[in-house]
């Protein structure tokens, strides 16, 4: 195992009164600095004090940098100096002896936890032989939990008094669920950014969680939680990330293969939603290996609640068995305070719709459908589709059941939106339009747009806008004046059809 400064700094930070680290060093070794030593190496700290090194060596550490364990070092030390690492020792440089013996168990101890750690990966052990392993060097609290929030491991020896640890030791339950929903940072704030620091709004200490991704599919935290607000120190961070490191190989050798245990519809339909990258060729082959065709006909429903559901609770997995009682022919699963519940539509949406209804209501929920589609492989696709139209849902509004094919036009456009400066979709013939409108008072824009999605008839437009066909009619023709050609029969009527969506949405 490399050695880091930082850790040597940690270990012996009592002793220690300068610390001078500007680049990453992986140490193997330490040598005490005699005059026969011509060259210097990057991955052996040095220890001596400053007349000891050999002045034909200044400009070489001046211009590389070498890592030092200095003693009797005056305040100010030469510029040569600048880019190395260095320590500074506190005690006089009679007492060498002494910290030779120190950074050998230093070494030695590093080096054994190191092997125990490899032990444990090539013995497939398990997540809490090696949280108990890690914790015996780190000496940080730490948990590792799935994206479902289930606790895989926990540190044995835990602070009392601390009630995120408290509650992960207990696991599932209400109380459990209520804590980690209201604590920080949050699994998708961990899974955008694959580590997040903080002070934790329940325990009021400092947390730190990784992200382990697995495959698109799975992704594990471990968190180290602190017992204080105080900063990590350097050497604890390199420490985490280098155990991470590790608990990667660990998880990607215990991930469950399907030749041993194969998944329900449920699992894969959780996974194929939670999958932030979607590979089609492993989904497939996924599907093949539990029997599952990719191809048939499909339909997804998103419940969404608007009380205290909306936090994940326990009584999100009664409602779930609530609802495969009343359709047994469904899929069910958790995602976040959602329940996805995907069905064939062999089966009659709306007779199933309507069997929802009890539930909907004595549960504030929301329930939204999607548009038919024909490749599970989609399902993450369409799940999006569903999150949109549920986010345009106004509170005041009380619908029970919202149909994706009634929003498909409008999230269309916003995705174009999203893609491209809405300004530079529009026709100009619009800002011509508008501009006499302001100048005059008129309200022409608004009688194009209508006459424009009514596929410019002249009776269905003017009964819309309650006005009589010929004072319409003059108001077609003086459009068409000011546009300078026929808006019918004009090759631009399609984008201007397109940007009359456009203006209708915002």
């Amino acid at each position: 195992m490399f050695i880091r400064m930082e850790y040597i700094q940690k270990e012996l930070q009592n002793n220690i009164s300068v610390c001078h680290i500007q680049n990453s060093a992986n140490l193997l070794a330490f040598k005490i600095m005699e005059s026969s030593i011509t060259e210097l190496e990057d991955s052996v700290m040095y220890l001596c004090r400053l007349e000891d090194i050999p002045n034909d060596l200044h400009q070489k550490i001046g211009e590389h940098g070498k890592n030092f364990m200095l003693f009797d070092a005056p305040a100010l030390l030469p510029s040569w100096l600048g880019h190395s690492n260095y320590l500074i020792c506190s005690e006089p440089y009679s007492n060498l002896f002494s910290y030779v013996n120190k950074l050998g168990n230093i070494f030695l101890i590093y080096n054994n936890w190191e092997q125990k750690l490899m032990k444990i990966i090539s013995g497939h052990s398990s997540f809490q032989d090696m949280i108990n392993t890690g914790y015996e060097l780190i000496q940080v609290p730490m948990a590792m939990m799935n994206a479902n929030h289930q606790i895989l491991a926990i540190t044995d020896i835990s602070p009392k008094n601390d009630t995120l640890y408290f509650c992960l030791q207990n696991g599932y339950g209400y109380y459990f669920l209520n804590i980690i929903n209201r604590s920080n940072p949050t699994l998708d704030e961990v899974e955008q950014t694959g580590v997040a620091e903080v002070i934790n709004n329940i325990s009021g200490k400092r947390l730190r969680v990784y992200r382990i991704r697995i495959n698109p599919y799975i992704s594990y935290y471990i968190g180290f939680h602190k017992q204080d607000k105080n900063s990590f120190h350097p050497g604890d961070i390199l420490l985490f990330d280098y155990f991470v490191r590790q608990m990667e190989k660990l998880a990607a050798l215990l991930l469950p293969r399907p030749d041993f245990k194969k998944k329900d519809y449920s699992t894969l339909l959780e996974e194929m939603i939670l999958a932030k990258d979607m590979d089609i060729a492993a989904l497939t082959q996924t599907l093949k290996d539990n029997d599952i065709s990719n191809q048939g006909t499909w339909q997804l429903l998103c419940l969404r609640f608007t009380n205290y559901l909306k936090f994940r609770t326990t009584r999100h997995y009664e409602i779930m068995s609530q609802i495969q009682q009343q359709l047994p022919d469904c899929h069910c699963t958790l995602i976040q305070s959602h329940i996805a519940i995907l069905l064939t539509t062999k089966i009659d949406i709306q007779k199933y719709i309507l069997k929802l209804q009890y539930i909907l209501i004595t549960n504030d929920a929301i329930c939204a459908c999607s548009l038919r589609y024909f490749h599970l492989s989609d399902t993450k696709r369409v799940w999006e589709q569903l999150m949109f139209i549920l986010d345009q849902q106004s509170d005041s509004i009380r619908t029970t059941v919202l149909y994706y094919e009634d929003y498909c036009k409008q999230h269309c456009i916003s995705e174009i939106c999203n893609e491209f400066p809405k300004e530079t979709l529009i026709h100009s013939a619009f800002s011509v339009i508008q501009s006499f409108d302001e100048k005059n008072n008129t309200d022409y824009l608004n009688t194009l747009i209508c006459y424009l999605q009514n596929n410019c008839s002249m009776n269905n437009t003017a009964e819309i806008l309650n006005i009589h066909r010929n004072s319409l009619l003059y108001r077609i023709r003086r459009i068409e004046e000011l546009l300078d050609f026929e808006i019918s029969t004009s090759p631009e009527r399609p984008h201007m059809l397109f940007s009359s969506f456009l203006i209708s949405q915002s």
